[in-house]
Parts: C-alpha cells; structure tokens; sequence
C-alpha cells in the first residue's frame, strides 16, 4: 500500500487527530520553555507540566474542543493542530501557578542579544 495513502487514513481517524491536538499543546509547552530559557531562568519540561491545575485544564479544553468539532463534523488536521496550541495559551491566560511564573521570569538582555561581558 501507498505511504501517502497510509498516512492520509490514519490521520483521517478521530484518535490520531486527538492525539495530534494534545502534541499540538505540548509544542506550546515546549515554545515557552525555549523562549525561557533565552531570556530568563530555564525549567524542565516536567516541572512545566507539575503546575497540575493548569495542566487539567489544558487536557480538559482539549477534550471539550475535540467533542465540539467531531460533533459538528469540523475536525480536521488543521482543526486539531490549532485548537490544540491555542488551546495551551488560554490556559496560561488564567491566573494559576504556572502563568505567573512565566510571567515573572527576569529578562537577561545579555543572553537575549548573545553577548557576554
């Protein structure tokens, strides 16, 4: 069988899509962490994902949008791949934990300009 025909019928399943949305959130995740460790004070992946408030809602919202679009029959790749990283940023909207400390993470012009004194 055709690779591309393979590809295209698994990713027209709902659970790949699923599992597509959640590894779309997680690519946020990990864009803030790089983005913290250019211009502030670095923190793993997995203390990023012990703010547990904050990581229910994201699994939360995730699954509540995958339902909205499947029954509205809008769940696509595209669907789930934005949905799923937007919904990481709302969730660090909310005034929880983990918001704050990446808020609060002091700028270093010096790393963000690659300099050194």
């Amino acid at each position: 069988m055709n690779t591309t025909a393979s590809l295209k019928l698994f990713l027209a399943s709902p659970f790949a899509l699923l599992i597509l949305m959640m590894l779309a959130s997680l690519s946020n995740g990990i864009k803030q962490l790089l983005v913290l460790r250019q211009t502030g004070t670095p923190m793993s992946f997995v203390k990023y994902l012990s703010y547990w408030p904050e990581t229910v809602a994201m699994l939360i919202a995730n699954l509540l949008a995958f339902a909205v679009l499947i029954s509205l029959d809008q769940l696509n790749i595209a669907a789930a791949i934005g949905v799923g990283y937007g919904t990481n940023s709302l969730v660090d909207l909310l005034p929880g934990k983990r918001s704050l400390v990446l808020k609060s993470t002091p700028d270093d012009p010096e790393k963000i300009q690659g300099r050194t004194p």
